[in-house]
This record gives C-alpha cells, structure tokens and sequence, in this order.
C-alpha cells in the first residue's frame, strides 16, 4: 500500500480551509467576548433596578403612615400644629 500523498493543490487548499476556520473560531471568541461583557453590564442594572424597585416598593408603604403623612405636610406644605412657633431665617 501506497502513501497518501498531496498535491500541491491540495496543500494549499488544507491551509486555506485551515486558516478560514481558525478566523471563524476567533470571530466566535471575540463575540462570545463582547455578549458576556453584556451580560454582565445587563445583570449589574437588573440588580440596581431590582434594588431601586425595593425601594420606592418600601417608600410606598412608609407613604401611608401618619407619621408619613405628617412629615410630608410640615415638609411641602409647612404645616404646623396650632401651638408650635415657627422661626423664619431671612438671612437666606
């Protein structure tokens, strides 16, 4: 039994088809790359945002207290009870 033997042709296409998969293979790497770099930057603002909704979540609630309420009132409003002095500083 005889060798296998290649051509020249066959040489330069097995280099070609060689070179063709190794950029295809680095082309998958460099997106691979890039997607889980998206990922991470995705997951990072879902925990954010996740955090952020538990708080206007928990805001929510606190805003239909009395105390809550109160606050709001002498905050936005000024509102003062009838018995308390309230002190302007004009200097501002």
């Amino acid at each position: 039994m005889q060798g296998f033997r290649l051509t020249r042709l066959s040489k330069y296409i097995l280099i070609a088809l060689v070179l063709f998969v190794l950029a295809g293979v680095t082309a998958l790497q460099t997106r691979l790359y890039h997607e889980r770099q998206e990922l991470q930057a995705l997951s990072e603002e879902l925990n954010s945002l996740e955090q952020e909704n538990l708080d206007l979540e928990q805001r929510i609630a606190a805003l239909g207290s009395d105390e809550s309420a109160e606050q709001i009132a002498r905050e936005r409003l000024n509102w003062v009870y009838g018995n308390e002095v309230v002190y302007v500083d004009s200097g501002e």
